[in-house]
C-alpha cells in the first residue's frame, strides 16, 4: 500500500535537510513515546547504511523492527527502509526548494505484507486507505511543522 504526503516549509531546504538528518533528535523522541533505539553502527554522522533496531507498542502489540538508511542525498532526499516480521515497508523524503527560504518535503511510504496474516490486514486496510491517508497527511504536517520551529 503506498501513500504520499506533502507539506510546506518555511525554512531554507538545508536547514530542513538538516533537522531530518538529525538522528540523535529522533532517537530521543522515540525513547519519550515508549520506543526501544538502539544505533547499530554506533554514534557518528549519517551514512548509507546506518540502522537501528526498534521495538514499539502498535496495535496493542509489541513490535520490532529494524530501520536502515538506504539512500542520503544532502539536501534532497532521505531513503529508509523499515523491515520486521510481518511487513517491509519504505520512506522517501524528498525536499524541494520552493524558494530560497520556504521548502516543499513530499514523503512516498510503501508497506508490503511479507506473511499471509499481514497480507489480510493490509487488504482490510484498503477499505479506509481514504481515511489512513489523511491521518498520515495530518501527522506529517504536524512533524513538519515542528521542524519548521527548529529550523527558525
Amino acid at each position: 500500500m503506498r501513500f504520499v504526503t506533502r507539506s510546506d516549509i518555511e525554512a531554507p531546504a538545508d536547514r530542513v535537510f538538516a533537522a531530518l538528518a538529525d538522528a540523535d533528535r529522533w532517537e530521543r523522541d522515540a525513547l519519550r513515546r515508549g520506543a526501544r533505539v538502539a544505533r547499530r553502527d554506533g554514534p557518528g554522522p549519517l551514512r548509507a547504511g546506518s540502522a537501528w533496531d526498534c521495538a514499539f507498542d502498535l496495535r496493542g502489540r509489541r513490535r520490532e523492527a529494524t530501520l536502515r538508511l538506504t539512500r542520503l542525498e544532502p539536501p534532497q532526499r532521505i531513503d529508509l527502509r523499515a523491515t520486521g516480521r510481518a511487513y517491509d515497508a519504505t520512506v522517501e523524503v524528498e525536499l524541494v526548494p520552493l524558494s530560497p527560504r520556504r521548502t516543499r518535503v513530499i514523503t512516498r511510504s510503501d508497506v508490503r505484507a511479507v506473511t499471509l496474516a499481514a497480507r489480510i490486514l493490509l487488504q482490510s486496510a484498503r477499505v479506509a486507505r481514504a481515511r489512513i491517508a489523511a491521518r498520515l497527511q495530518a501527522r506529517a504536517d504536524q512533524v513538519f511543522a515542528e521542524v519548521a520551529s527548529r529550523c527558525r
